[in-house]
């Protein structure tokens, strides 16, 4: 499949979507809608390329704040880059989780002043925000054998180049993190006992979570440098 023959994006509600149901073999796009109190609608852009190969599920988030462009760009490089072959198991790629902050150019949601990364596990019967957290949990998060939340300073913050994990030897959710981060090579590795608000469903799932910040660069040269796009969430995000 060459750019020009990307797939065409399914519509549905998020209530529908099943990740476990994607054709094997294949390349999807997604548009997901969900609502919120009163006449609030918004959509959660999903794209997987799944192998015919068995394997894990890696799950990459970005724009959880609206105004981090960096990993959204690297997000959809990615996907116009590998092909099912190129894999096993499924990759699941989510260039915008928060589209309404994202359109608003802000770390939090206009609609209701929340700020996703603090959401989850969320509440479907909360605030929007609070239930896009339950969503991506529930139908994201929960089927996935491994994240990665890209993450970048934004219009107001300048952040060095590194990748956090959650640190705990005696844990198997803070091993499996710490092996991950030590695994891209980076200078800067920051372990932090404060588990982000993903990675705490993950020790529930008994999966682990894996976070990162990419610097105030272009995505493109983050891209392009040894894998040092992906990103994870620092304590302080």
């Amino acid at each position: 499949m060459t750019r020009k023959e990307l797939p065409m994006t399914t519509i549905i509600d998020i209530d529908r979507f099943n990740l476990n149901a994607v054709q094997a073999g294949t390349k999807s796009s997604f548009s997901l809608r969900y609502t919120g109190p009163g006449t609030t609608i918004s959509t959660l852009p999903v794209n997987v390329i799944k192998s015919t190969e068995p394997g894990p599920t890696l799950l990459i988030i970005a724009a959880v704040h609206g105004d981090e462009y960096e990993g959204v760009e690297t997000i959809i490089r990615l996907f116009l880059a590998l092909q099912p072959t190129d894999i096993r198991g499924a990759l699941v790629l989510v260039p915008i989780a928060y589209m309404l902050s994202y359109d608003g150019v802000s770390r939090t949601t206009p609609e209701d002043g929340c700020n996703l990364a603090r959401e989850f596990p969320g509440d479907p019967n909360g605030t929007i925000t609070q239930r896009l957290a339950w969503h991506i949990q529930e139908k994201l998060i929960r089927h996935a054998d491994f994240l990665l939340d890209l993450h970048s300073g934004g219009t107001n913050y300048a952040v060095p180049e590194l990748v956090g994990y959650y640190h705990n030897d005696d844990d198997e959710v803070g091993r499996r993190s710490r092996a991950a981060a030590e695994a891209f090579g980076m200078e800067v590795v920051w372990g932090t006992r404060r588990q982000s608000p993903p990675a705490v469903q993950y020790r529930q799932l008994q999966s682990s979570a894996f976070h990162g910040c990419i610097p105030n660069a272009s995505a493109a040269d983050a891209f392009a440098r040894r894998r040092r796009n992906t990103t994870v969430m620092a304590p302080t995000v």
